[in-house]
């Protein structure tokens, strides 16, 4: 049972039916069981095919997230227009985190590490599972950051910047090795250091596929175009700053937003993020290795 602030809306009523079919996945740290069993069976095997790489029914080394997931015909919760991002609001309330898409509604409990997916027929669970790992993984003292990541021997390099900064542009240049995302990379804090993870979360476009890997964090890179290449030092304060604004999902709340101030504040003390001027050929990597 979720608690009374996870409650909401007629739409996420008790009613629903637990399922009995379920999806055990691992995503970095956080073990995920989505009970899927409504689903349409179109549904559960684009799931399967989407998550492949991250389907675990091993033991979890911590407690599983149990997420149902139901499928209700209705209208969209938010307007949705063609020529606009894809508008997603999340809000907590004391453990409890939601978050609405124009075709999902997702409330999930952090402290009992229980969920509710809804999505209209024609939704996924992709944007609201993004949000629990956020959540999760900030708990934990790690960051899911607009980033990508590349493994290089024996350690991860992520890239990270705003929208346009390259970060895509340097996954390609980089695809003769293991590419972690060109989008979204998880940041683990575990007890022999950090570690970069692959996720499967992707757009309708993308230019590598999710791996399921993950390695010591070697580098911290913040993107630059220029016309050289060049591996110049950031002061704490302002790679830590950095890393916040490429946050998604966790800064929109004030105690989220704490959350990931104070990772990024600890990631950047052990492993300092650095200024990566790069012009688009893959001699980039010259400077960082």
């Amino acid at each position: 049972m979720l608690t009374k602030a996870c409650k909401a809306t007629n739409d996420l009523s008790d009613r629903d039916e637990v399922m009995s079919t379920t999806l055990n996945l691992r995503i970095g740290d956080t073990h995920l069981t989505l009970a899927v069993g409504q689903a349409p069976t179109t549904m559960l095997d684009e799931m399967r095919l989407r998550y492949a790489a991250f389907l675990d029914d091993g033991l979890p080394l911590s407690p599983a997230f149990h997420v149902t997931v139901s499928v209700r015909p209705g209208p969209l919760w938010l307007p949705l227009r063609g020529d606009a991002i894809l508008p997603l609001r999340t809000r907590r309330r004391g453990p409890c985190i939601t978050c609405v898409t124009p075709t999902e509604v997702g409330y999930f409990d952090l402290l009992q590490r229980r969920g509710r997916i809804v999505l209209r027929p024609h939704g996924n669970v992709e944007n609201c599972l993004r949000v629990l790992v956020g959540w999760d993984v900030a708990q934990r003292g790690g960051l899911l950051l607009h980033a990508s990541g590349v493994v290089r021997g024996a350690g991860a390099f992520v890239f990270f910047g705003p929208s346009g900064a390259g970060k895509s542009t340097v996954a390609q240049l980089s695809a003769c090795w293991p590419v972690l995302s060109d989008d979204l990379v998880l940041i683990e804090r575990t007890a022999s250091g950090y570690q970069a993870c692959g996720v499967p979360f992707r757009g309708n476009a993308w230019t590598a596929p999710r791996l399921n890997l993950r390695a010591p964090l070697a580098g911290l890179l913040a993107l630059e175009q220029a016309p050289r290449h060049a591996r110049l030092p950031l002061p704490p304060g302002a790679g830590a700053a950095q890393l916040v604004a490429c946050t998604p999902f966790v800064t929109t709340c004030p105690e989220g937003a704490a959350l990931v101030m104070r990772a990024a504040a600890a990631l950047t003390a052990v492993i300092p993020a650095a200024r990566l001027q790069f012009r688009k050929d893959d001699r980039f990597w010259e400077v960082l290795i």
